[in-house]
């Protein structure tokens, strides 16, 4: 089966309905799990607050297909955690590599333009000017390639 192109706007959505259908496997204080920036569901101490920073890398040569171009991407999942500093980087570690596992789900099915994720470069910074002695905002960092739509 071939491969169907897409847009960063509907990987968007694939990706964020996916980390929203995530239970994440270490919580703190009974978590309730992964809630977009954009819902005002629960509170900050009973869920991770996420959001998706894309940062468009370049077309690939060799990568044009009929009905796309191969692109790379930095997608950034901005996590809001709360808890004591230790029981978030458990959490930072494992969420990491959880969702790496799940966003990998997208290149199995051919219909989502998704191609891969590079398994070199995946990391957790934390994003500028952040500082709480009881909660922290983190980058999972994923360089991703997709079959971009033309046009």
């Amino acid at each position: 089966m071939a491969l169907t192109a897409t847009t960063p706007f509907v990987l968007n959505g694939l990706i964020s309905e996916l980390i929203r259908g995530t239970t994440p496997r270490v919580t703190y204080q009974q978590a309730s799990g992964w809630e977009p920036y954009t819902e005002q569901v629960g509170s900050a101490s009973r869920s991770r607050r996420f959001r998706l920073v894309w940062e468009e890398g370049n077309f690939h040569a060799g990568g044009i297909f009929t009905r796309g171009v191969e692109t790379s991407a930095i997608l950034r999942v901005r996590t809001d955690y709360v808890g004591e500093h230790q029981q978030m980087q458990f959490m930072r570690e494992d969420d990491k590599h959880q969702l790496r596992d799940r966003i990998h789900t997208l290149s199995e099915d051919s219909t989502t333009g998704f191609v891969l994720i590079e398994p070199d470069g995946i990391r957790t910074e934390r994003p500028p000017d952040w500082d709480s002695a009881n909660a922290g905002q983190w980058d999972h960092v994923y360089p991703i390639r997709y079959l971009r739509a033309r046009g």
